[in-house]
């Protein structure tokens, strides 16, 4: 059984989605579960950034996004010495992974990420055996196929959810819900989070 630690100088930053809000189930109750393990929330929002999810598919327009992003989340997180916390673990939905991938890579930190149906652009940053990951088998937003072969050449723990889009939702509520406890029971007992700890 795995228990929670004792000291508060733990941190968990939640990179949303554009329209995957921090209040949505994914999310929220990956928040909670660090929250309820004493670790600090830290909620990012992005400023000044057009979007609409047919922008996914546009590599180029996506780049400019990336970069308004990035800049954001680190204005948010300027004051946050990453090199002091006992443990930092960056908690990101879909443009959220690249971001939150990207930014860690900034740092010289050591920065767990549990990501939620990331985008293909998130390989280019996600540090290696670094991170928890879930995607859905039927995403129309990001190539499943593709993002199974980054999680295996980066060494990342992933779960393919067959059938599920780019929510991890499957059009039948009984098994999402069966769904996100799967998926909350994992980013519980992730080996290398320290979220909580034996």
């Amino acid at each position: 059984m795995l228990e929670r630690a004792d000291t508060m100088s733990k941190i968990a930053v939640i990179f949303p989605g554009m329209g995957y809000t921090k209040d949505r189930p994914l999310l929220y109750y990956a928040g909670r579960i660090a929250k309820s393990c004493e670790y600090e929330l830290v909620f990012v929002e992005y400023e000044d950034v057009s979007w609409n999810k047919e922008l996914l598919r546009n590599h180029a327009k996506m780049t400019e996004i990336f970069k308004k992003c990035i800049e954001s989340s680190e204005r948010i997180l300027a004051d946050i010495d990453f090199g002091s916390s006992e443990d930092t673990v960056f908690i990101s939905k879909s443009i959220g992974t690249v971001i939150a991938a990207a930014v860690a890579k900034r740092h010289s930190a050591s920065i767990r990420q549990i990501c939620f149906t990331p985008i293909e652009q998130f390989g280019d940053f996600i540090e290696e055996g670094n991170g928890l990951v879930f995607y859905g088998g039927s995403d129309p937003f990001a190539n499943p196929d593709v993002i199974g072969q980054i999680c295996r050449e980066k060494s990342l723990e992933a779960y393919r959810i067959d059938g599920a889009n780019h929510s991890l939702e499957v059009n039948d509520v009984k098994k999402d819900i069966e769904n996100l406890a799967f998926v909350m029971d994992r980013v519980s007992e992730f080996r290398t989070m320290r979220i909580l700890r034996t």
